[in-house]
């Protein structure tokens, strides 16, 4: 073999080597995804549970993005923003999702059965589809703009189907897409319960924050129930947790009893309540709800104190008497504490900074045993303290210097508490209360499976911190999947509005600038010729 035969051999088995390293490299990358994300919550990295919820998909996943092109900002963010967290899915599903971004205002060109060419839209796709088109208005200094535009995607899972009807909240894409995939994966809705019968808010009908409560919960495949204990029939068979929030009047024995059972049962339980109410004549008044000594069974004590914290503190309404009228003036109240002492190990407060507990009494944690495990959620400030002897709420009763304020006890105090484990019957020794003619009071629980509850000493939580009572819902219910989700948040830094004067500069700074950089690299070239 001559030496042009050996190039010619060595020049092909190069470029075969060439081509195999190429076809493994990319071989490599399509099975094993990897990026870099130096933000400081990793808010670019997949979290763990979406990945999760990705494995669990054991058929192909459509998703078709319905974007309207040629949008302003920040619109024209939104979808790049969109299909890039669409694509870490995709990378992460090993082909079983796959995307299709779709302008449904853009003509298509068909052809009918006569062979003529007819110029449709791809709009009534999507509204067949659930994605609506919303109203867009675009203003600057040149031109105003309103129309219908369509910013949607729809997820397509065998015959299950889920839809983001409008895709504005860049913050929340991930959440977004995860619960969706969440909903196709797991369809059946959990029940959450709530008792009724004693001057609780109805968390089914009440508005404003509660409202929003409950469409998040709705949008999270999760519904609310009324369950009335003095006669639960079989409706507490059916729920997967039970808040027990603000009852304001004592529950008889047999209706503690049916909590006892529910509770025996391993249903997961959350008691959030209030030992204190206020009224308009700026006062406190004590709540006799009965359920002290069932809290205190589970191993943790609901004291009979108000916490006070004079330096992080929200406001409330006083009224103010100016002349012949009384107004109402929120001014900051130690009754109001805003706590940040949160626990990191729990997914119930990750990612939070402080919450809003107006009202609130302190609770006594047992030990961890070998049967129960607690786990403190939140502790008041140092700055803080409890009283048991507050009559007004007044700022000049409860001010630090004034000679009328109540007796207290300064120091950080447990406010909510989360324990999980076995635990005895209360009524293991005194036996079914006002037991059925058809019961056999012998017959009950008196040793419960394992079970999960929360403790907080606020009643105003509910309302006053709507995230945390998603992830306290999602942990009774342990689908604590979209809990890491949840607190992530992106947002696009915003550009500070330029003045009037700074704008014209810039404007002309722009249209000056080529033509003198143009003259002066014509100018030094000249020189540098004669030169």
């Amino acid at each position: 073999m001559n030496l042009r035969e050996n190039l010619r051999l060595n020049s092909i088995i190069q470029m075969g080597a060439v081509l195999a390293i190429v076809a493994l490299a990319n071989d490599i990358s399509q099975n094993h995804y990897t990026r870099f994300d130096l933000t400081e919550s990793r808010v670019h990295t997949l979290s763990p549970t979406a990945q999760s919820l990705i494995n669990q998909l054991d058929r192909p996943l459509t998703v078709k993005v319905f974007f309207t092109g040629g949008l302003e900002a920040p619109y024209n963010n939104h979808e790049r923003i969109f299909l890039d967290k669409l694509e870490e899915f995709q990378a992460w599903s090993n082909g079983k999702i796959t995307v299709e971004v779709v302008d449904p205002t853009s003509p298509v060109i068909e052809i009918d059965e006569e062979g003529n060419e007819q110029r449709t839209t791809r709009e009534a796709e999507a509204m067949r589809l659930g994605v609506m088109p919303i109203q867009y208005r675009y203003r600057d200094q040149t031109r105003t703009e309103v129309r219908q535009v369509f910013m949607g995607a729809v997820f397509l899972y065998g015959e299950g189907q889920e839809v983001l009807p409008a895709i504005t909240n860049i913050g929340g894409f991930e959440y977004d897409i995860a619960r969706a995939i969440k909903r196709l994966v797991d369809p059946e809705p959990k029940r959450i319960g709530y008792t009724t019968g004693h001057g609780e808010p109805d968390l089914s009908t009440a508005d404003g924050p509660v409202e929003t409560l409950r469409n998040q919960l709705s949008d999270d495949n999760k519904i609310l129930v009324p369950v009335e204990l003095s006669n639960p029939g079989d409706s507490l068979l059916d729920i997967d947790a039970l808040l027990v929030v603000g009852p304001q009047t004592e529950l008889s024995q047999r209706e503690l009893f049916e909590l006892d059972q529910y509770i025996m049962g391993g249903g997961a339980t959350g008691f959030i309540m209030s030992n204190y109410i206020p009224t308009p004549q700026v006062e406190v008044v004590a709540i006799n709800h009965g359920m002290t000594d069932t809290i205190a069974n589970l191993g943790v004590g609901l004291n009979r104190d108000l916490v006070l914290d004079r330096e992080t503190n929200g406001k409330l309404p006083i009224p103010v008497r100016r002349g012949r009228y009384t107004t109402q003036m929120a001014v900051n109240n130690p009754v109001i504490p805003i706590v940040n002492d949160l626990s990191i190990s729990s997914p119930i407060f990750r990612g939070m900074d402080n919450l809003t507990l107006p009202f609130l009494s302190s609770l006594t944690v047992a030990d961890n045993s070998a049967d129960v495990e607690y786990d403190v959620l939140a502790r008041s400030s140092e700055s803080s303290s409890t009283s048991m002897t507050v009559r007004r709420i007044d700022p000049y009763t409860l001010g630090a210097d004034s000679s009328n304020g109540p007796i207290e006890e300064p120091g950080s105090v447990p406010v909510a508490v989360a324990l999980r484990g076995s635990f005895t019957s209360i009524f293991s020794e005194s036996g079914v209360p006002d037991p059925e003619p058809h019961e056999d009071p012998s017959i009950f629980v008196r040793e419960s499976a394992p079970t999960r509850s929360v403790v907080i000493g606020s009643t105003h939580f509910v309302a006053n911190n709507i995230p945390a009572m998603m992830n306290l819902i999602d942990w009774l219910v342990q689908d604590a999947d979209l809990i890491g989700i949840r607190v992530k948040s992106l947002q696009i830094p915003a550009l500070d509005p330029l003045e009037p004067s700074d704008l014209r500069t810039i404007k002309l700074a722009n249209l000056l600038a080529p033509s003198l950089l143009l003259l002066l690299f014509g100018a030094a070239r000249a020189y540098r010729r004669r030169r």
